[in-house]
Parts: C-alpha cells; sequence; structure tokens
C-alpha cells in the first residue's frame, strides 16, 4: 500500500497581513488538508501576530505560529524547515495563495524517490493573469545553464513541492536580500530530476513595490546570487566549470548599469572584474571605449 504523503506548508511573514488572510485561507481550503501550517513572522509591526492568534483558535494543533526578530525571508524559511515535521514541504509566499486541489495533486504525483515537484502556476498583477506552465529542457546542463541567464522560467517557489531531506544539509542563504529561490533551484537542476506537474497549483501574486517588482538592485544581487549557487554545497562539482562565464556575464550587465548612471568608478571596478573573469571579453570594443570613458571620469571627478 502507498504511503501517504504528510504536507508542512511554511509561510514567511513580514506585515503582510492584508494578504495573509487569503494565504492561509488558501492552505486550509485544499481538497486534501495540509498536516501543518507554519506562519513565520519575521518581525512584523501590523497586525500579523493578531491574526494569527485568530487561526490559532480556530484550526487548532494543525497551525503553528512562530515570530522571531527581523532577520529576512531566507532566515524565515529555514525557521519554518526546522518546526516541520511533514516528510514534504510547501514554501508558499504570504501574498500568494494555493490552488485548491495542489496537496492532492502533489500526493498522488510523488513516488518515494521524489525530491522536487514544479507545478504550473498563474501569475497576476493588476488584475490581469498569465499561466504559465512549466517546459524543462532535456538536460541537466542545459537547465542550470538556463536557470542562471534567467531564460527557464518555472514560476516562483509558491507552486513547488520538496522532499524534507534536501534541507538536512543546505539552507536558504541568509545573505541574499532576494533570489534566494533561484539559487536553490539552479543547485538542485545539477543534483536532481524534478517532477513537473502539467497543471497550475499556485496563484502568485506580483504587485508594485514587493520584492520581485524591485529592479533597481537586480544586477548588484545577480552577482550576490551567482556566488552563491557555485559555493553551495550541494552543487554537483562538474558544473563549477560554468562559474567564470555567469560570473562575467553579471559583471557586464552591474558594468553598463553603473555607467549609465553615471557612477564611473563602479563601472571600472565591475569592467576589470568582467576582463578578469573572461579576458576574451576585452574583445566587445564598445564595451571597451566605455570602460576608458569611465575610468577617464572616475579620474576627473576625484582630481
Amino acid at each position: 500500500m502507498k504511503q501517504v504523503p504528510e504536507f508542512s506548508i511554511i509561510v514567511p511573514c513580514f506585515n503582510d497581513g492584508a494578504f495573509l488572510e487569503r494565504s492561509v485561507r488558501s492552505c486550509m481550503a485544499q481538497s486534501r488538508l495540509p498536516d501543518q501550517i507554519i506562519v513565520v513572522d519575521d518581525g512584523s509591526t501590523d497586525d500579523t501576530a493578531e491574526l494569527c492568534k485568530r487561526y490559532k483558535q480556530e484550526f487548532g494543533s494543525r497551525f503553528i505560529y512562530h515570530r522571531q526578530e527581523n532577520a529576512g525571508v531566507s532566515a524565515a524559511r529555514n525557521q519554518g524547515i526546522r518546526l516541520a515535521t511533514a516528510d514534504y514541504l510547501v514554501f508558499l509566499d504570504a501574498d500568494d495563495e494555493l490552488l485548491p486541489k495542489a496537496l492532492e495533486t502533489y500526493s498522488e504525483t510523488l513516488s518515494t524517490s521524489s525530491l522536487w515537484l514544479i507545478g504550473g502556476s498563474y501569475s497576476e498583477r493588476n488584475g490581469r493573469v498569465k499561466t504559465r506552465l512549466p517546459k524543462l529542457p532535456a538536460s541537466r546542463v542545459q537547465r542550470f545553464k538556463r536557470t542562471l541567464t534567467k531564460r527557464l522560467h518555472i514560476g516562483n517557489i509558491s507552486n513547488m513541492c520538496f522532499a524534507a531531506r534536501l534541507f538536512q544539509d543546505c539552507q536558504f542563504d541568509t545573505n541574499l536580500p532576494f533570489g534566494e529561490d533561484v539559487t536553490l533551484f539552479a543547485v538542485l537542476f545539477t543534483i536532481t530530476e524534478p517532477v513537473v506537474v502539467r497543471e497550475p497549483t499556485a496563484i502568485a501574486h506580483r504587485r508594485d513595490g514587493s520584492l520581485r517588482s524591485r529592479n533597481s538592485l537586480q544586477a548588484l544581487v545577480d552577482s550576490q546570487v551567482s556566488e552563491a549557487i557555485f559555493e553551495h554545497p550541494l552543487l554537483d562539482a562538474g558544473f563549477q566549470k560554468f562559474a567564470d562565464d555567469y560570473s562575467a556575464r553579471n559583471s557586464k550587465s552591474i558594468m553598463k548599469r553603473a555607467y549609465r548612471e553615471h557612477r564611473y568608478v563602479d563601472a571600472v571596478y565591475w569592467y576589470e572584474h568582467m576582463i578578469k573573469k573572461k579576458p576574451v571579453r576585452a574583445l566587445d570594443l564598445k564595451l571597451l571605449s566605455r570602460y576608458v570613458l569611465a575610468k577617464v571620469k572616475s579620474h576627473l571627478g576625484n582630481a
């Protein structure tokens, strides 16, 4: 007889009281109820604590509320992992929601060897909804490289399910302001074959002002994500050969943004960092001319 899997849903929350009702209710509206709903309050100053007190009274032992000092979404997820008792974990962002049959679908799809399930998703912004169904390249190398270059669209962490044993030897990177989920996805592509669920399991709500909508630091964070990926303890060692090329790509992106914003000292630094990682990029004459101008202007600015 097939063993019935247990599910813990981990919801990191920071001042998301306005959306938490929708998120938690979507967990309790599942056709196959979760064994735990764990809300990790990352130092909220809104009404999150009051809402969770009500949920505890309503849902009993199935609902767990943990409050901690503000330390970021990765730290909140890591705490949720420590509190979880189920064999499978679902990480639901506080402003997202699960579709009613998400856990039932995961349960029917799981096998004893399943480590990572990727469902489809709906992406909503300003009332407009797009359907995303994951399509994965055939090889692990292709999946890894397309994740690095942001050309593989698999939704976000809310439409996924993970075996808890994956997190025995790793955690979410607390040094990243965002992009910690991309780090995990890239690494997992090097060590496991994900199971693709051919139907949506979550709705990702995109709102102005959220981390998903902040692009001003994106290039710099991409560089930090690059380092985190290639330093990750679970990364297959055979994928280290891509480190310099990926670092050079991000350095180029940061250099170009810095140049456009007249931050010439930064532009010089990131160009030289790019050349150090990938000397052949010095053949890009347009970029080289920008570097020379940036160096002159940074020198004049310091004169």
